[in-house]
């Protein structure tokens, strides 16, 4: 079974250069591996060696599973059928590339599956060579374990032990995010196709916990203080951005020091201030307790620049989740049909 999806990997490495050819390579392997170490979930369960902790996970997963695809009445298929016992705590490492005067992730491309702002590598010594590589190149670099991810049905994904270190309510958010990339992925549009996993992710875990009542209405107010404040730091990297083009530093030194500048009389106190008078508390008031660099800031908007205008779309759809995401599908179509040269984020929120 394993051989047959060989060809998919080796017929792109012809157009790519020798390190992209590598990374394929390595990339093939770590995710043949991954999925040949795949046990059928009714034997783990069934493995007294295993434990309960465990066990208990993958039924929960399962749970999910069965309720995301009910819930948008689709075949859910053998995805997570099976689980990969990984021998590392993360399953990959996350490097983001930006440029020294702008906070922009710089893509990386590969024939057939197009641009993405970020590699992931199985093995965490490739990625630390990698981003060592990219900062010797005068660019900035920001690297992150990885618990999970989506290979968007190129693949039958399979529960992953670094999946157990969530939280009930984390695991469900975590396991719609990644199905939802199943359903609804944007090629050439990382950034959206992530928010919009996000934001569904979201939703769907308060409805399958059914949060109503006085704890809905808590959970609705620290949801509007933390929307704030993401848009607060969306705010502030599209300043540092502006404040970049102005200076217009001469090197990485300069450019360094004109960051640090940035964050301790700016970003860092803004940031605290905000959480403080929106009753954060400060060890939720996550962008105090962050180290941040132009890649960490681009790797941020991957995940959240396109949060808030979904949510505000949504809310003036006057739709259910369910018929939001067949309004999304509808106008998806609609899009690839016309000969425009704005992205599907533009022309999704034209009007807002």
């Amino acid at each position: 079974m394993f051989f047959l999806k060989i060809p998919a990997i080796v017929i792109p490495l012809l157009f790519l250069s020798c390190a992209k050819i590598q990374y394929v390579y390595d990339q093939g392997l770590g995710q043949m591996s991954i999925l040949k170490k795949g046990i059928y979930n009714e034997l783990v369960l069934n493995d007294p060696k295993i434990p309960e902790k465990q066990k208990d996970k993958i039924k929960k997963i399962e749970k999910y599973k069965k309720y995301f695809f009910d819930y948008f009445q689709k075949s859910a298929g053998p995805i997570y059928s099976k689980t990969t016992f990984l021998s590392t705590k993360p399953v990959s490492h996350m490097v983001v590339v930006s440029p020294y005067n702008k906070v922009e992730a710089l893509d990386e491309c590969f024939w057939l599956v197009g641009c993405f702002p970020y590699l992931s590598f199985f093995e965490e010594k490739k990625a630390m060579e990698y981003a060592d590589t990219k900062s010797k190149e005068g660019l900035v670099v920001f690297t992150r374990p990885v618990y999970a991810y989506s290979t968007l049905n190129y693949f039958t994904d399979t529960i992953l032990s670094s999946f157990f270190y969530y939280d009930d309510e984390q695991l469900a958010e975590l396991i719609f995010h990644e199905l939802f990339h199943t359903l609804f992925f944007i090629k050439g549009d990382v950034d959206l196709s992530e928010n919009l996993a996000q934001y569904f992710g979201q939703e769907l875990q308060l409805e399958f916990f059914k949060v109503v009542g006085e704890e809905k209405k808590i959970r609705v107010k620290r949801e509007k203080a933390f929307a704030g404040l993401r848009q607060k730091i969306l705010l502030k990297i599209d300043n540092l951005n502006k404040l970049y083009e102005e200076k217009q530093p001469a090197g990485m030194m300069e450019a360094a020091v004109m960051l640090e500048s940035f964050l301790k009389d700016d970003f860092y106190p803004e940031m605290e201030n905000f959480c403080q008078k929106n009753q954060i508390d400060q060890k939720d008031c996550f962008p105090i307790r962050s180290k941040w660099n132009n890649a960490s800031f681009a790797a941020y908007m991957t995940y959240e620049k396109n949060i808030e205008q979904i949510r505000n779309l949504h809310e003036k759809t006057n739709k259910n989740l369910k018929d939001f995401f067949e309004y999304l599908v509808v106008e998806y179509e609609k899009f690839k049909k016309q000969d425009a040269k704005e992205t599907f984020a533009e022309f999704l929120f034209q009007n807002e």
